[in-house]
């Protein structure tokens, strides 16, 4: 069995934390003045939103010659993120072009002609005179689109984006890449170190990954985790939400965990918005991360329906939201014994109806604001919600013990969530 040390600086007072965050949530719920999301303006005349991204992220040494792209060039009618205006055809008799050339450095480009309007269009530029680095390289992503009038007369127009690649080094650990699906979690020092064998329940009911939920206070129990799931072909997404902010104890995690052969994502904040943490902060952890790791990806959890999430997912690759429709009272809190209003109270789902439509209503509105703000290609939001954990009395919810899966049971037909399923070297 391999041996973690114990990593040092992580304060212990989850509950302290979580206990000043409902304060926060039984006073505004997640409704301070400002935050809200910004819909794009309309436009009279049409737009074109230029966008280009790599396929995965990272592409190693072995996968080969080429990295594939995509490229986005839909016509719209809303401001998005990057749309500019464009002139169109006025008739189908009128000939167009448009060609797009994506270019790494002073040397290496290619040029290919993509369709106005297109979804999709995929493409690859062959990186063998790449060299492999931990630092992402910078793309520059162009198209000209030229169209002819009745009278014969081009007219030219340019745009431009930009976007980056990650062509990391072989390694002997393990690398996740893109498409990811989220799994189950459940608190490790009132569940797992009490009984390691919910993780054996966990893989036979269908699950395959896990998240512990810090603290992590017994340390040589903690350390059988790894093995355990890994002999069973779970997945272990690495919590850090309790010290995300402390970057000296992430360089610690890191530096002992991120060569985990099953570790499939570092999470690092949960429910930020709610607690009102500065936005830069997980931006900040994102780069640290990535600059002493990269193989693998980081997560973020938001709780707010609608406060702040612009500059909180600028700060991950995946962003998972965190409505809980099951089981509560979405009109009235029975902890904070005050009513719930899109303006006042916790119910602990923010502006929920109480339904399990809430969960796929939440996952539309997030994909919606990704796609608008450009996002979509290069960040991922999982499509499975089957998560829980260990739930205190007096809270939101009935007393459950660990894994309840009775009280779960009655629910998973009423929601189409498949099983997870990752794309994972």
């Amino acid at each position: 069995m391999k041996v973690f040390p114990q990593v040092a600086g992580i304060p212990h007072d989850v509950k302290t934390r979580r206990q000043v965050r409902e304060e926060l949530h039984a006073k505004s719920d997640c409704r301070p003045s400002g935050g809200q999301f910004q819909l794009p303006a309309s436009s009279s005349e049409p737009l074109v939103a230029f966008r280009c991204a790599p396929v995965f992220r990272p592409y190693l040494e072995e996968d080969g010659k080429d990295a594939a792209f995509i490229i986005d060039t839909p016509i719209m009618y809303k401001y998005i993120q990057g749309a500019a205006p464009i002139s169109l055809p006025t008739s189908l008799s009128h000939s167009s072009q448009d060609l797009v050339t994506i270019s790494i450095g002073n040397h290496l480009h290619t040029t290919i002609g993509v369709p106005v309007n297109a979804t999709g269009f995929e493409f690859s530029l062959d990186i063998r005179s790449l060299l492999a680095q931990k630092t992402a390289y910078n793309v520059s992503c162009s198209a000209t689109y030229k169209i002819e009038t009745s009278s014969s007369k081009t007219i030219t127009q340019y745009f431009s984006t930009n976007t980056s690649l990650l062509y990391l080094p072989d390694t002997s650990s393990s690398v996740v890449k893109t498409d990811l699906r989220t799994g189950f979690y459940i608190s490790f020092d009132q569940c797992l170190a009490k009984n390691l064998s919910f993780i054996d329940q966990l893989e036979v009911d269908g699950f395959n990954t896990i998240r512990p939920l810090p603290p992590y206070d017994n340390a040589t129990i903690f350390q059988q985790v790894p093995d355990k799931t890994t002999e069973l072909g779970l997945y272990i997404v690495y919590d850090m939400q309790t010290n995300y902010q402390n970057l000296t104890a992430v360089v610690e995690e890191i530096d002992v965990y991120s060569s985990l052969p099953n570790l499939l994502h570092w999470k690092i904040a949960r429910e930020p918005d709610a607690s009102s943490d500065p936005v830069t902060t997980a931006r900040n952890t994102y780069d640290l991360i990535h600059q002493m790791d990269g193989y693998h990806p980081v997560s973020i959890v938001l709780n707010c329906e609608d406060y702040d999430f612009a500059p909180y997912v600028e700060g991950t690759d995946i962003v998972v939201q965190n409505a809980y429709p099951i089981g509560i009272n979405a009109t009235f809190s029975p902890v904070w014994h005050t009513e719930c209003t899109p303006n006042f109270g916790h119910c602990s789902c923010d502006n929920c109806q109480g339904f399990v439509h809430d969960i796929k209503a939440r996952m539309q509105t997030y994909k919606n604001r990704l796609y608008i703000l450009g996002f979509e290609r290069c960040m991922d939001q999982p499509s499975g919600f089957w998560q829980w954990s260990f739930l205190e009395h007096h809270s939101h919810w009935p007393a459950m013990g660990c894994y309840d899966y009775d009280f779960l049971e009655p629910w998973r037909d009423r929601y189409d969530s498949p099983k997870p399923s990752w794309n994972s070297h």
